[in-house]
């Protein structure tokens, strides 16, 4: 992981830790029903990614789960703010996905951060090598899947995983992956 970390451009700064993977903040419009989001007020910083660096928030969040999951959960927390306060709310998300909103007492835009944390402390991971990071491709079975976020059950290392193709989430182990050929 670097420790060379600009601070995003948009959302709330100065929340996410220096060991979150990916950070992704915005500005939006708070309206009846949540927040319209603008395209070009949000940043994305990723960090400590392999292959590569500076890749699409959106891949690495996952479309899908950004659509289906995230935002609707932001929708929900934005609704109940007052526009005038500047109290922030903190989403619960799980899988390493943390997300902060607040409206900055602005009368009409909403501020958020949220971030994706690869810090996994203690567990076993049930295949060759290392588990693989949020972002990584997988194989589960015979789908190819994208990582969504990390977790430790019953002292195992799990992953959150969206198999492509499909329209679910779903939790998987080391074991359960289709080894890889180098």
């Amino acid at each position: 992981m670097t420790t060379d970390v600009k601070d995003i451009g948009w959302g709330l700064k100065g929340r996410a830790p220096a060991s979150a993977s990916l950070v992704w903040g915005f500005r939006a419009i708070k309206t009846g029903g949540g927040i319209d989001l603008l395209h070009d007020r949000q940043d994305c910083i990723s960090r400590g990614f392999r292959p590569k660096d500076n890749i699409d928030c959106r891949r690495r969040f996952s479309k899908f789960f950004l659509d289906s999951v995230l935002i609707p959960r932001i929708n929900d927390a934005a609704v109940r703010l007052a526009p005038d306060s500047e109290e922030e709310w903190i989403i619960p998300l799980g899988f390493g996905i943390h997300c902060h909103i607040n409206c900055n007492a602005s009368y009409g835009y909403v501020y958020g951060v949220c971030w994706l944390d690869n810090t996994i402390e203690g567990g076993k991971w049930t295949a060759a090598g290392d588990p693989p990071l949020v972002g990584d491709r997988v194989v589960v079975r015979t789908k190819e899947a994208t990582v969504l976020g990390r977790f430790v059950d019953e002292g195992y290392i799990g992953l959150v995983v969206h198999c492509d193709g499909d329209y679910k989430i779903i939790d998987v182990f080391g074991a359960e992956l289709t080894p890889q050929e180098a």
